[in-house]
């Protein structure tokens, strides 16, 4: 009933939830007031304290609790009876702004491992405005209430409300997280090895090679299918690992395959599966250096990571133009390295000794991204340890990865 665009819903939105009278049910739930979140003040009485406390631990179970279901949408400042909403009536407070960080605060505080929701100010008559709270359904649940130095709740919801979740269905929870996590790993390792066999788009079999993969965990756990059509429409975000301006799509049995139409020992492509994972590679990212020592080596480009690190932001804004949620996980991987050397600082060099490198995965919550440069820094950190250094040398004061 509400709209996908959290920021486009409007007060006539919310009314016609009212006139259609849609009840609460295991996505939806309706708060005629705000939780009273006030902060611990030495001068307020016990009894209050302990009132505001229990506020906080059950606003954080109401978040939780969507998390650990289907998702769905907390909505305060509306009114219901028997679960039924009767009127929009809008909270009062005096900075609306302040409030929503204070909900973005404690929930990245007190609920672990943390969340993927948003929230949104309706305004409505008389100044007054109502609340929306967005969850996403996690993909990595459970996740628990740990306020104040309580042990920690796991709460979930059903068509009677929220409920603290039993032994068995935590075993299940857990069970479901690791059976994705192994199912991600597979996945990288059959494409790691397709491609570096010279099955993959590009015959890049024996060439020193750098891929990356952008991998949503709802692309394997919602069943997502994207047509050929929908694909095209981020085509445009999907630029080659590469210098080349311009590329030429390609339809195929995954999805669309965008390759860098230039010709020569440098070849790239971005193939976007149907399930909105992305990858992405780089062929030629070594070359023997003209004058060195030892001419039957070859001596890893740089350029090509900062390539990567400016096409990573266009990559997550494909994902979230197919309204994919997060959390997802950047997968930096490199085959044929064995004997490519990698520059230190000054004028050290150090080679790498083996012919694939699995770099540490980086976590991404919301694949939003303006700038990949300090979140990719611990897996070439990684990658630049391969070859004998103590971290990448290649970052400048501002943490800018420079060449």
């Amino acid at each position: 009933m509400l709209p996908t665009d959290l920021d486009a819903i409007t007060e006539l939105d919310l009314q016609r939830l009212v006139e259609v009278a849609l009840p609460e049910k295991r996505t939806i739930e309706y708060k005629r007031e705000f939780y009273r979140l006030t902060l611990k003040d030495p001068h307020v009485p016990a009894k209050d304290q302990a009132h505001q406390r229990a506020q906080c631990v059950e606003l954080l179970k109401d978040i939780s609790s969507f998390a650990n279901s289907l998702g769905g949408h907390l909505l305060i400042g509306v009114e219901a009876t028997n679960g039924i909403p009767k009127e929009v009536r809008g909270v009062e407070h005096e900075n609306i702004d302040g409030l929503q960080l204070q909900i973005s605060e404690l929930a990245a505080r007190w609920i672990e491992p943390r969340i993927q929701f948003n929230v949104h100010a309706v305004p409505v008559a008389n100044t007054r405005h109502v609340i929306i709270i967005r969850v996403h359904q996690s993909m990595v649940a459970p996740h628990r209430v740990i306020y104040g130095k309580e042990p920690g709740q796991f709460y979930a919801r059903n068509t009677a409300g929220v409920y603290s979740m039993d032994t068995s269905e935590l075993r299940q929870a857990f069970g479901l997280s690791q059976t994705i996590s192994e199912t991600i790993r597979t996945f990288r390792s059959h494409r790691l090895n397709e491609v570096s066999s010279g099955r993959g788009p590009l015959m890049l079999r024996g060439i020193p090679s750098m891929m990356v993969h952008i991998v949503p965990l709802a692309s394997f756990v919602s069943r997502m299918n994207f047509d050929a059509a929908k694909l095209r429409s981020v085509q445009q975000k999907l630029a080659p690992i590469s210098p080349t301006v311009g590329s030429s799509p390609r339809f195929n049995l995954d999805g669309i395959c965008v390759v860098d139409p230039s010709h020569g020992r440098s070849r790239s492509y971005v193939q976007i599966f149907r399930n909105g994972v992305i990858e992405a590679t780089a062929g030629g990212v070594a070359a023997a250096r003209p004058g060195a020592n030892m001419p039957d080596d070859e001596y890893f480009s740089t350029q090509f990571v900062r390539y990567l690190l400016d096409r990573l932001p266009g990559y997550c804004e494909a994902i979230r133009k197919l309204e994919i949620p997060g959390p997802a996980w950047i997968l930096l991987s490199f085959f044929g390295m064995q004997k490519v050397w990698i520059h230190g600082h000054d004028s050290d060099w150090g080679c790498c000794n083996q012919d694939e490198l699995i770099l540490p995965d980086v976590q991404i919550e919301d694949i939003e991204l303006d700038s990949a440069d300090e979140l990719m820094r611990p897996a070439l950190d990684i990658l630049w340890n391969s070859a004998g250094f103590e971290r990448c040398f290649r970052y400048n004061s501002s943490g800018k990865f420079t060449l």
